[in-house]
């Protein structure tokens, strides 16, 4: 058969030359003004996946501050509680979940701490810093950060150890808190024991009575706010400690009162102690001391030192200031403003450490003491 014919070439589409360019229009020129920084979101909008409610146990220099705290696992960070953490390192930081802030300060007065959730803003020693508002969670009960962000805020390392479901606490300053607990631990191991007392020779400090002075004023008000299961309950408590001189003797007054008992607790005292028995003439008194919380001294096989009660007394005693209440033992009684804590040295040995008690009211007794 004969050969067939080669197809017939297509001619190539023609392409069209290129357009010239016509020249660059203005371009308008937009400015923009910087508005206000987002609103903080909650962790859920940041971070993927839904919030892990988590118990955590505190420990700090290996003992327990509480065995179970609430904090939330979200995208590999723990948020904690922030009002809670304060309270267990007795740091005076107030959050109000209500409001999405916080206010106080750490350690010291100088370090100020404030938070303001809103803003997505922390400022620290008056230094203010942003942060990412996801890993802040607000809730009714308590404002929850991220550890990541306490741990540069705060003069803390903390470590989450999920194994065992414990929060450690290492400070990386030291803490009242801390102060406080190594001295119950050796008052626990009986590291501070009295030594026999001695005369050491102390020389006589005369301090004269004035008529009228400036008293010395201590003052501490309380006001809580609380919500829960969308009620409120709020408190305020208000204690007065004033001490000064007054008609040629040592004057005392302490004062609480609070909102569910409005009617103030009032104890006054008026006192006047001469080691040389120069009081009431022929008496011959080493002390006189009149009005409420009046203590009687023990008296071998006759009575044991009563605490004080309810209204007044007069006490006068002409007892040496060097000799103890009861054999070699003294008891130590006072006032004491709620917060405060009250040690008890002997010869430079931490021999008692108390609290203020509800009665605001601090008392070691049969404790050794040497006049001086």
């Amino acid at each position: 058969m004969p050969p067939r014919p080669p197809p017939p070439v297509q001619p190539a589409p023609a392409v069209p030359a290129e357009a010239p360019r016509k020249p660059d229009a203005p371009k308008a020129v937009v400015a923009t003004v910087p508005g206000p920084p987002p609103a903080p979101r909650s962790a859920s909008a940041g971070l993927l996946g839904e919030p892990t409610l988590t118990l955590l146990e505190v420990q700090l220099d290996g003992q327990t501050l509480a065995e179970a705290i609430t904090t939330y696992q979200h995208g590999g960070e723990t948020l904690l509680p922030l009002g809670e953490l304060a309270r267990l390192l007795t740091f005076p930081l107030r959050t109000q979940p209500e409001q999405g802030t916080a206010s106080g300060f750490v350690i010291r007065e100088a370090q100020t701490f404030s938070l303001n959730v809103a803003q997505a803003r922390v400022t620290l020693a008056e230094q203010s810093q942003l942060f990412d508002p996801s890993l802040v969670r607000v809730e009714s009960d308590d404002i929850y950060v991220a550890s990541s962000l306490l741990t540069r805020w705060l003069p803390l390392d903390l470590g989450v150890e999920m194994s065992s479901l414990t929060l450690r606490v290492r400070p990386r300053e030291r803490l009242p808190l801390q102060e406080r607990l190594e001295r119950d631990r050796k008052l626990g191991q009986g590291q501070f024991r009295a030594r026999a007392p001695e005369d050491p020779g102390y020389p006589r400090h005369d301090a004269s009575y004035r008529m009228l002075g400036v008293p010395s004023i201590d003052q501490t008000l309380g006001v809580g706010l609380k919500s829960q299961n969308g009620q409120r309950q709020t408190s305020a408590d208000y204690t007065a400690y004033l001490t000064g001189d007054l008609l040629g003797m040592e004057a005392a007054l302490y004062l609480t009162a609070s909102k569910e008992k409005p009617s103030p607790d009032a104890r006054f005292t008026l006192a006047r102690h001469d080691p040389d028995a120069g009081l009431l003439g022929p008496l011959r008194a080493r002390s006189v001391v009149f009005g409420s919380a009046v203590t009687m001294p023990t008296m071998p096989n006759v009575t044991a030192g009563a605490a004080p009660t309810g209204g007044l007394g007069l006490l006068v005693s002409n007892r040496p200031a060097n000799q103890p209440t009861s054999f070699d033992r003294h008891t130590l009684r006072g006032d004491l403003p709620p917060g405060w804590d009250v040690e008890s040295f002997y010869n430079e040995a931490l021999v008692g450490v108390q609290r203020a008690g509800a009665d605001g009211r601090y008392s070691f007794d049969d404790q050794p003491l040497t006049y001086g």
